[in-house]
């Protein structure tokens, strides 16, 4: 069995292979964009924040992160999507099946939410 096909627990939170990151992980993908959970904009733009004016537009909310009540509204409409850990780094799958490395994945591809994965960009044609 090659590297490629062994499959380990998640290296951030331990995660086995099968079951959902742990909270706060920095491994876990956002079902909503596809980048990494913790540091997405997804939380503020379910709620109707704009990521860009956050700062002066929502200061409190800047400073000390989403409000548990923002959290559960994402988590209404986004957790039941939430990936578990496959044993593989994510999009690593994607970036092989496509031939880029895993940095053009969002240059080259989109992430799509009802299939949970990244999928390549149409090829634009030459005139």
């Amino acid at each position: 069995m090659s590297e490629e096909e062994i499959l380990w627990p998640c290296g951030d939170c331990a995660a086995e292979i099968g079951e959902l990151h742990k909270p706060g992980c920095d491994v876990e993908r956002c079902p909503r964009c596809g980048h990494q959970a913790i540091s997405c904009y997804c939380v503020y733009e379910v709620s109707g924040m704009d990521p860009d004016t956050l700062e002066e537009d929502h200061p409190d909310i800047f400073k000390k992160g989403p409000t548990d009540e923002m959290c559960t509204r994402f988590d209404k409409e986004w957790a039941h999507r939430r990936m578990p850990w496959t044993g593989h780094w994510p999009g690593t799958q994607e970036a092989r099946e496509y031939g880029i490395g895993l940095d053009g994945l969002s240059h080259y591809c989109r992430w799509d939410p009802d299939l949970q994965r990244w999928v390549k960009r149409p090829t634009p044609k030459l005139l």
